[in-house]
C-alpha cells in the first residue's frame, strides 16, 4: 500500500494538499493493514499526495521504485508469470 505519510483536512484549496492525502486518513490506512492479509505491504511516501503517482517528481519516482521492487519481489509461476493471489488462494 502506497500512501502519504501523512493527511489533510481541508474545504477549500490549500498548497498542503500537494504533499499530503486530502481523501483518506493515513492513520486507518496504517490501522486497516494487518486486516488486508499478508501479502500487503505498507510504504509510506513523505510528501506524497492521495493520488501518490501524480505528486511531485521525486516522491512519483520513489513510488515507481518501490512499486518495482513489489513487482519483482512477487512469487513466479514455473512459466515465469506471476503468481496471483486472492484471499490466501492462488488463482
Amino acid at each position: 500500500m502506497l500512501r502519504s505519510t501523512r493527511s489533510l483536512r481541508s474545504r477549500a484549496w490549500d498548497e498542503g494538499l500537494r504533499t499530503s492525502d486530502g481523501v483518506l486518513d493515513v492513520a486507518h490506512m496504517h490501522a486497516a493493514v494487518p486486516q488486508l492479509g499478508a501479502l500487503v505491504h505498507e510504504v509510506p511516501v513523505e510528501g506524497a499526495m492521495h493520488d501518490v503517482f501524480l505528486s511531485g517528481p521525486r516522491v512519483r519516482a520513489q513510488a515507481i521504485n518501490e512499486y518495482a521492487d513489489w513487482l519483482a519481489a512477487l512469487p513466479q509461476t514455473a512459466s515465469g508469470g506471476v503468481e496471483v493471489v486472492s484471499r490466501g488462494k492462488l488463482l
